[in-house]
């Protein structure tokens, strides 16, 4: 009874297997699964291949985000060449590894720049984060030109990053309105133009703890931009900052020991009569504010406009290169009861003035041991 059953199972079994469609193969669990098209339900990417050097997904042309996409600790993702991430509205984008299992996003060749476009942030949502997340290879696009765009709705949060090998910016945001949750910890070489560009508003959320090697422009690119809130302008050690157009301060802003600050030619510091300009830094860590060029009169003026705040002040700074506008003929200029004093600096390379008091109303106060030197018009101008 048992060899009758047996055999008939058997029977059974072939003529059930010889009358249905072959079996599909089982998917290899280690192949690279393609991102692209619109995703528009929450989607978790996973860490689903041991060799890191394999990748987990791979992005394909345009991968638009609409929902709330998380990728986890250790996951790789490949951007095949021209590929590019959008973060839409609706949709979040959530890069957080660890230090000991890193997110990588990059090209498919290494240390190649400008195979792929970009990540770019379009919504203002607060779990667009990158978070030890290695970002390399793409920036190929000439409008959205960074590795990391954050477009004028959008907002991101990055840290403990490296972004490198862009084929223009490292990270941009690309206006003022443009929401930056801070950048800090994170590394950015290697790239074509420069490590950071920024309006100035987003000066506040700039940490110091900041690198950057080997980028065609080691500084941080700020663009000019009134700034109505008090702030602290936090000093960059490996990366300086470079300024575009015109700074405009409407608060109290505080500069940190040890800045550094390149001003573009045409660019100036602007204190109206609410705010003030605090730069006290010590013997051994100066504030600098000079031109791109070691030129005289390569960039305009500080100038305070009706300012009387006492916290106007420049204690061991070198000021240098300034004093280019016809109008305002002094590099520190003092306009109306302005009030500003110096101390322990150093003032040169003006085109004009070192330091211009425009009238009797306004207060300048010589704090002693200042250096005055190729100020073209002399050391202070009426």
């Amino acid at each position: 009874m048992k060899t009758f059953n047996l055999f008939t199972s058997l029977v059974v079994l072939g003529f059930a297997l010889s009358s249905c469609d072959p079996i599909e193969p089982i998917p290899d669990p280690s192949a690279c699964i393609e991102l692209s098209g619109s995703q528009s339900t929450p989607l978790v990417l996973t860490n689903h291949n041991a060799d890191p050097n394999d990748a987990d997904y791979c992005v394909t042309g345009d991968f638009n985000i609409r929902a709330d996409v998380v990728v986890e600790p250790g996951v790789t993702i490949l951007m095949k060449n021209g590929a590019k991430i959008e973060v839409q509205t609706g949709g979040s984008f959530k890069s957080v590894g660890t230090e000991t299992e890193k997110i990588t996003i990059r090209g498919e060749e290494l240390l190649e720049k400008g195979q792929w476009e970009y990540i770019r942030f379009r919504t203002n949502d607060t779990d667009n984060r990158l978070e030890y997340t290695n970002i390399t290879g793409g920036g190929s696009d000439p409008t959205y030109d960074a590795n990391v765009f954050i477009a004028y709705d959008g907002y991101a949060k990055i840290d403990h990053c490296y972004v490198g090998f862009s084929q223009s910016n490292g990270i941009k945001c690309e206006n003022q309105d443009s929401n930056l949750g801070g950048i800090a910890n994170t590394d950015i070489s290697f790239c074509d133009l420069y490590p950071i560009s920024i309006d100035a508003r987003h000066l506040p959320n700039i940490e110091s703890t900041n690198t950057g090697t080997g980028n065609t422009y080691d500084k941080i690119d700020v663009e000019g931009s009134q700034l109505t809130n008090p702030f602290t302008w936090k000093k960059s050690p490996f990366l300086p900052y470079h300024i575009n157009g015109t700074l405009a301060f409407t608060n109290a802003v505080t500069v940190q020991p040890g800045t550094s600050i390149f001003m573009a030619g045409g660019a100036n510091i602007q204190i109206s009569s609410s705010g003030s300009f605090n730069c006290v830094g010590t013997a051994s860590e100066k504030i600098r504010i000079m031109g791109d060029n070691m030129i005289n009169g390569s960039w305009e003026y500080i100038r305070f406009f009706d300012s009387s705040s006492t916290q106007n002040r420049f204690e061991h700074c070198i000021i240098s290169y300034g004093g280019g506008d016809n109008t305002w003929e002094g590099m520190i200029t003092l306009v109306y009861s302005s009030y500003c004093r110096i101390g322990n600096s150093e003032i040169k390379g003006s085109a004009r003035y070192g330091v211009q008091n425009l009238n009797d109303q306004a207060t300048f106060v010589d704090d002693g041991n200042n250096t005055w030197s190729d100020n073209t018009l002399g050391r202070l101008g009426n």
